[in-house]
């Protein structure tokens, strides 16, 4: 998988845990926004990009982490 389309989860609060693939290069906007994620791992990903609001509203979300290629 390289791509989380916008809104792909969006809304999912049952949503508490997800496997991101080390294939993964974006996540689109919104597509966590509102979900019952508690952490975000994504040092092992070759994301570049998370859209607009891509984890926005996770209350549940206590830690996170990113790739150095990440970019701005």
């Amino acid at each position: 998988m390289r791509l989380c389309r916008r809104s792909g989860f969006d809304g999912c609060g049952s949503l508490t845990s997800v496997s991101f693939p080390a294939t993964l290069e974006e996540i689109g906007s919104y597509a966590f926004m509102s979900t019952g994620l508690t952490s975000a791992d994504l040092s092992a990903t070759a994301v570049t990009s998370i859209g607009y609001n891509g984890f926005s509203h996770c209350s549940s979300l206590t830690s996170a982490s990113f790739p150095a290629s990440l970019q701005d």
